[in-house]
């Protein structure tokens, strides 16, 4: 992943966005489909690429190529792939891909990978670098909010949780079938509210606790998002630990997200920052 700085022309700009590459509706939700990471697949080198420098795509685009698609899908998302890739009898597109950051003028190169099956449809996508598979997760997560106040008293109805990787926000299988069981009581529920929580371990600082809990509650909202809409993420890092335990410690307990249902409105707790 190449992190840049340039000053970028206003032409180019207005190239990306109205290219041929369209972007998704701002309301659209995503799936929950997520490109991986695989040391195992190969991809060709940058200096070979037809657009070197890569193209400015929005995030959602890439998020909505799933497992299924057809390369005229395709096409209408991402435009032609960056290499000297074909159409027929082709089963790899490759892209380099810009994504700014949010931190001013500063974006990131990403190279990905479509692998298409034995009918050309989308088999599976990948990112060459990990880092790249988090900061479209992150672009494409709602609002959060990090609060340091007590949480609010009013009682949920329904409560789930789900556990994390050491320094991951990373769903793992089990996550992802809790959240399918929250949309199914959501669906067939009476529920005002929904909210998700992310919690760490005392493991590592204040500030990157707050940003990693962010993570692992923007990740399982902007999963849910697609199932049952928008749902309000708050971080609360190590401030209400599951298992109470010294600083820098693991505790695979206390790295979790929390998902209440309540049938009346509540109270938000007051936020610390907005991420």
């Amino acid at each position: 992943m190449n992190i840049r700085n340039p000053v970028i022309a206003a032409a180019a700009l207005a190239m990306a966005c109205a290219g041929s590459a369209g972007a998704a509706e701002p309301g659209q939700g995503t799936p929950t489909y997520r490109p991986g990471h695989d040391t195992s697949v190969e991809f060709p080198e940058p200096r070979k690429a037809t657009r070197k420098d890569g193209a400015f795509v929005p995030p959602r685009n890439v998020a909505m190529v799933t497992p299924g698609m057809t390369k005229n899908q395709i096409y209408t998302l991402l435009d032609v792939p960056h290499f000297h890739e074909g159409v027929f009898f082709v089963r790899k597109w490759n892209y380099i891909l810009n994504f700014y950051t949010g931190n001013g003028d500063e974006y990131v190169s990403c190279q990905y990978q479509i692998r298409f099956d034995k009918k050309a449809r989308v088999e599976n996508t990948y990112f060459r670098e990990p880092e790249c598979a988090s900061l479209l997760d992150r672009l494409l997560a709602p609002e959060v909010v990090t609060v340091a106040g007590p949480a609010t008293p009013a009682k949920p109805a329904k409560t789930y949780r789900f556990n994390f990787a050491f320094d991951s926000a990373a769903i793992d299988d089990q996550g992802h079938a809790t959240l399918r069981q929250v949309a199914e009581e959501v669906r067939g529920g009476d529920y005002r509210e929904v909210i998700v929580t992310g919690f760490t371990d005392t493991m590592g600082d204040t500030e990157y606790n707050d940003a990693l809990a962010a993570r692992r509650a923007a990740a399982s909202a902007n999963a849910l998002r697609s199932m049952v809409g928008e749902v309000p993420v708050y971080a609360r890092a190590s401030r209400d630990l599951e298992v109470p335990t010294g600083s820098q410690k693991r505790e695979l307990r206390n790295r979790q997200v929390l998902i209440e249902l309540y049938t009346t409105a509540v109270e938000r707790p007051a936020p610390v920052t907005r991420r």
